[in-house]
């Protein structure tokens, strides 16, 4: 007797892989061609107006009964947009806040405190763009106008420090940054 050959086993599995494989892709293709409103797409135009007898059981105008709908009709690509109408004309105003007001004070009587200035600046805008960059840096800072020789002069300031070791902190995470400081010291 002649023995028949089989094929190898990674062969028939791969084949029947890949006729799985087929038959997935012939049911999918199937199924997106049947899916509903692919054919309903296909004639319309958005000049067309007979979007009401299309066969849709929906029904607006009839939905709403009360409402009154003007249409104006228009030859089609004739449409020109208006210019819109705004209340301030292009003229935009903004309050300005008010300053707010900081104070130094100790938490005890007994105790001093330390500041430390990052910068003294002659316009306001300066220093809130220091205290801008150190408050994007994890470092909480204020800004203290300052009268000096009849000029207002604009210090942003971190603090106050209680304890030298917080003190040291900060100064070291200033001087990483490399921004300059000085420090200062309040007495009670």
């Amino acid at each position: 007797m002649a023995e028949v050959k089989k094929p190898p086993q990674n062969q028939t599995m791969l084949l029947l892989t890949l006729g799985s494989l087929i038959g997935f892709l012939v049911g999918f293709v199937l199924l997106l061609a049947n899916l509903p409103g692919i054919n309903d797409v296909r004639g319309f135009s958005a000049a067309d107006d007979n979007f009401r007898d299309s066969g849709s059981s929906y029904e607006f105008f009839t939905m709403l009964p009360g409402l009154k709908v003007d249409r104006v009709e228009r030859e089609a690509g004739s449409y020109v947009p208006e210019e819109p109408q705004f209340r301030s004309n292009g003229v935009y105003e903004s309050a300005a806040l008010p300053d707010p007001v900081v104070e130094e004070i100790p938490a005890s009587y007994q105790a001093e405190s330390y500041y430390l200035q990052a910068g003294s600046f002659l316009h306001k805008t300066d220093a809130e763009k220091m205290r801008a960059k150190l408050l994007l840096n994890n470092l909480d800072a204020f800004v203290k106008p300052v009268e000096h020789d009849g000029r207002t002069l604009h210090r942003v300031r971190l603090g106050p420090y209680y304890e030298k070791s917080d003190l040291d902190v900060a100064r070291a995470a200033l001087k990483e940054r490399g921004i300059d400081y000085m420090v200062l010291r309040v007495r009670p």
